[in-house]
């Protein structure tokens, strides 16, 4: 179910919707979408946009980051960026234990002993040596990565250990072929892998204002996918019959159901009047083939036919009553 959180005043808890983002493959009828709620759990699903069937792969418990996620033009793979912070790195906590031989039990009077040590041996040759040993037998691992997995799931085929929560996720640039988003000069360690082409990111991914964060993936693949950046984060998708989808990306105070990022969404005719209001809509695209406007609005996904916009909206899936369990992925 969604998220239950009490009021200001201290009333009965209520429901805050589910929080939906998708992916539209381009050149084929799947999408991925990530369904949010409670913060620290995201379902993964498979949307089948021929049949508007809806199929659950895995949930993942901690940060996940569906702003950085991208799917294959096939529709087959998912490159997502994830974090479990508070997870130590393995190679901190060697580094950690080997201070410690050194100094003993570690306390505050330690100061600069403790900084001149570890300065030390996090560059000395038997850390170098450790660090090739645990990526070369997998035991490496860190509190955030990116990782390239088979649509819905999320064990990876490729895996890239970030350790922080700037930059990350990555975009395809092809079937297998991808751009990783890496820090510039960042120490990303890569964890084998041979199935994807690493290929540098598009320049654009360094042209936005929001250095490290969401928008670096998001805002190039908007543009990728047919959407026109418009001044102010404000992004543009004609429709047929001269209309057109409006989104305006807000970096903010989100309010109750949101994250530091949210959206809202018009749709205009050809003289700039809105004649849909999306306002509460929290994703939408336009799935071109069948002439329809597909969006999130409180934890649910629907469609709306493009012909004059009379018809109401087709509610095709709500994701509200969902509930976090253990999943094994199938490979």
């Amino acid at each position: 179910m969604g998220d239950k959180k009490s009021n200001a005043k201290g009333e009965s808890p209520h429901l805050i919707a589910a929080r939906i983002h998708a992916i539209l493959a381009r050149e084929s009828d799947t999408a991925i979408v990530f369904r949010r709620g409670p913060s620290n759990k995201t379902a993964i699903l498979k949307w089948d946009l021929q049949t508007d069937s809806f199929d659950l792969g895995q949930w993942f418990y901690g940060s996940f980051y569906p702003y950085r996620c991208d799917i294959s033009p096939d529709g087959r793979h998912l490159v997502y960026f994830a974090a479990k912070y508070g997870r130590g790195s393995s190679m901190d906590e060697y580094i950690e234990s080997r201070i410690k031989a050194e100094l003993g039990e570690i306390s505050w009077f330690h100061g600069g002993q403790y900084y001149q040590r570890m300065e030390r041996i996090v560059n000395d040759s038997a850390t170098r040596r450790e660090r090739e040993r645990q990526i070369k037998t997998g035991e490496y691992s860190d509190c955030s990565w990116t990782a390239i997995s088979r649509v819905p799931y999320l064990k990876a085929f490729s895996l890239w250990f970030n350790g922080t929560g700037w930059n990350g996720g990555g975009l395809f640039v092809g079937n297998r072929k991808v751009a990783i988003n890496h820090a510039p000069g960042g120490s990303v360690v890569k964890m084998g892998g041979s199935r994807f082409v690493e290929v540098p990111p598009p320049k654009s991914c360094c042209d936005w204002k929001y250095k490290g964060e969401c928008p670096m993936v998001y805002f190039p693949r908007l543009v990728r996918d047919g959407w026109k950046a418009l001044p102010k984060d404000v992004f543009e998708k004609p429709l047929d019959g001269g209309m057109t989808l409006k989104k305006f990306f807000i970096c903010g105070s989100p309010g109750e159901g949101h994250g530091c990022y949210w959206e809202r969404h018009v749709i205009c005719d050809d003289s700039g009047q809105v004649v849909v209001d999306g306002a509460d809509w929290s994703w939408a695209d336009y799935d071109r083939l069948r002439a329809r406007v597909v969006f999130a609005a409180n934890g649910a996904i629907y469609s709306l036919r493009c012909k004059g916009f009379l018809a109401a909206p087709k509610k095709l899936h709500d994701f509200n009553n969902m509930k976090y369990e253990r999943i094994k992925a199938p490979y």
